[in-house]
């Protein structure tokens, strides 16, 4: 037993030592976040993209710690999708894509339709200067309006063969205002602070936490690579617009239009470059908020192992010194191992709760705690309640008391000891039988009284029926001894007949039912070797092994010449 102890104790103090120096670790300041300014630069990314980065990441639970830097990094991706759209727009005006096959045809066909429906404008206009007839007015205007879907419907055609720059810009225009609308609706809850109270709660906490330190590392990296990415593109138009400058004579319109559209382009990117590597050091600040509300929890799950370590610890301590206390203490050994069990469980039921609260955390609801705790006793104590409602009925006026002769599922016994919630036997055999006590007790949980029945032979008198068995052999009348016996067991019990027909004389009983006689009875048997007597009479309780003495030397002396050893008692 010791040295299963002494293995368990020294498990739990090395998981504790662990714990500690987690505890240690968890609780020194973070260092600060290193700027990722150097990463490699990617394919550059939409500014929707960031803007939706930063929408989801603002949904999420915000503590007011990280209010902040939720509002800086969502100002700065709006301002991005405002930038990015004004870059859109002027690379679209700058650089038109070039005619596809298809945007050809598409463009050609416009003209044509475009023509003719000048030609059928102009028509409609002559013939109402004119006053011609109104039919011909009125086909010329169907023309005419056919002519307008015609051109519509080829003005769609060129805009989606890509021919139509102003039909881009135009959709690009409604893409920003449906986002910038997205982004005016945009509001910024602030969450209470992380109260993780139990290891559960703890722990769940900490996987949301780390679920969103996962998606500020993906948002910081993005930023990371679009503010390298435009910081290149800067650098490349800036080198561009400087050669451009030593070269300024002899210009025309269009060159000076191109220059004017690089100076541009240039700020844009440069504006862009600089609001990504902004938006990127926001998300580092961001995470360095986020890890340390990762330390914390980590430090409060930590904190939590330790308690339920410990509490294990001083379990096994507390158990051993009982194991101590009990082995110098001069208690007889049944009394000592009961104390031992009621203690040892008692420990234990107590560590349980207490780990489960740890686990767990302190309910809140006290009134829904008491309901499930009483609900709880009540089943797991049904068997106390019953029994201590059976021992209120057992002290009624047909229960039983101490010295009373009682059959209790099966067992009969006289009545030694009547409790709360038990009832304790000393066994004896069949009461018709020996009934001499076996040496046995036998303890029954008093539910017996409301669940199930029991005999109690001992009336108010204790008055009882016993029997003697004689058996004459053959060739002998038996009716001399019959009515000899008769006389000797009229006058032996005759007091203790009387006494018992007047108490059951007493009795409230059913009218029409008979009244019980107290008169002994023989009854007369044929067996292999003669004749068997039964003689059966009443008696008290407590007379009971005399009175029998009696009627068997009155039967000895009535059979004379017959053995003693011919007589049985049954």
């Amino acid at each position: 037993m010791w040295p299963r102890h002494g293995i368990i104790a020294a498990v739990v103090v090395g998981f504790l030592v662990l714990a500690g120096y987690g505890l240690y670790r968890t609780g020194q300041e973070l260092p600060r976040a290193v700027d990722s300014a150097s990463a490699k630069p990617s394919q550059r990314i939409l500014t929707e993209d960031a803007l939706l980065a930063a929408q989801r990441l603002v949904r999420l639970p915000t503590t007011a710690s990280e209010l902040p830097f939720a509002e800086e990094a969502f100002r700065l991706a709006d301002q991005e999708m405002d930038l990015e759209f004004a870059d859109a727009v002027r690379d679209a005006t700058a650089n038109p894509q070039p005619m596809t096959p298809d945007a050809q045809v598409a463009q050609e066909h416009l003209r044509h339709v475009e023509q003719d429906r000048i030609k059928d404008s102009a028509l409609v206009a002559k013939l109402e200067a004119t006053g011609a007839s109104k039919h011909l007015v009125d086909m010329a205007k169907a023309r005419l309006e056919i002519d307008t879907d015609e051109m519509d419907d080829a003005t769609n055609d060129l805009s989606r063969a890509g021919g139509d720059p102003q039909s881009r810009i135009q959709a690009m225009t409604v893409a920003h205002q449906a986002g910038s609308r997205n982004a005016d609706t945009t509001q910024i809850k602030v969450a209470p602070p992380i109260d993780a109270e139990g290891l559960v709660q703890a722990a769940k906490s900490y996987l949301a936490l780390s679920a969103k330190e996962q998606q500020l590392q993906q948002a910081r990296a993005a930023a990371v690579s679009a503010g390298v990415s435009l910081t290149a593109q800067h650098e490349t138009l800036e080198k561009k617009v400087g050669h451009a400058e030593h070269d300024t004579a002899h210009l025309s319109l269009e060159d000076e239009q191109q220059k004017a559209l690089e100076q541009k382009a240039r700020s844009i990117t440069g504006q862009r470059g600089f609001n990504q590597q902004q938006l990127a050091v926001v998300y580092s600040k961001w995470l360095g908020t986020v890890r340390t509300q990762e330390r914390a929890l980590v430090n409060r799950i930590l904190r939590d192992v330790v308690l339920i370590l410990s509490i294990v610890l001083v379990l096994l301590l507390l158990d051993s010194l009982l194991m101590r206390v009990l082995a110098v203490m001069s208690v007889p050994k049944r009394s000592a191992q009961r104390l031992r069990v009621v203690t040892r469980v008692s420990l234990q039921a107590l560590g349980v709760l207490l780990i489960l609260i740890v686990i767990f955390g302190v309910p809140n609801n006290l009134g829904t705690i008491i309901g499930l705790a009483t609900a709880g006793l009540t089943v797991a104590l049904k068997d106390f309640i019953v029994a201590f409602v059976g021992w209120l009925v057992l002290m009624g006026r047909h229960g039983i008391r101490i010295g009373d002769l009682v059959e209790i599922n099966g067992v009969t016994g006289e009545v030694v000891e009547l409790g709360m919630f038990n009832t304790v036997l000393h066994e004896t055999g069949n009461w018709t039988d020996s009934s001499h006590p076996t040496g046995r007790r036998v303890t029954f949980t008093n539910s017996y009284a409301i669940e199930g029945h029991y005999f109690n032979f001992s009336t108010s008198g204790q008055w009882l029926w016993d029997e003697v068995r004689i058996d004459i052999p053959a060739g002998r009348n038996p009716y001399p001894v019959v009515e000899a016996l008769r006389t000797q067991a009229e006058a032996v019990t005759a007091e203790s007949a009387r006494l018992a027909q007047q108490e059951w004389t007493g009795v409230h009983r059913s009218p029409g039912v008979t009244t019980i006689t107290s008169a002994p009875a023989i009854t007369i048997k044929p067996v292999m070797g003669g004749v068997e007597i039964t003689l059966r009479y009443i008696t008290h309780a407590a007379e009971r092994y005399e009175v029998r003495a009696k009627l068997y030397r009155a039967a000895v002396e009535i059979l004379g010449e017959v053995p003693a050893t011919s007589a049985t008692t049954a």
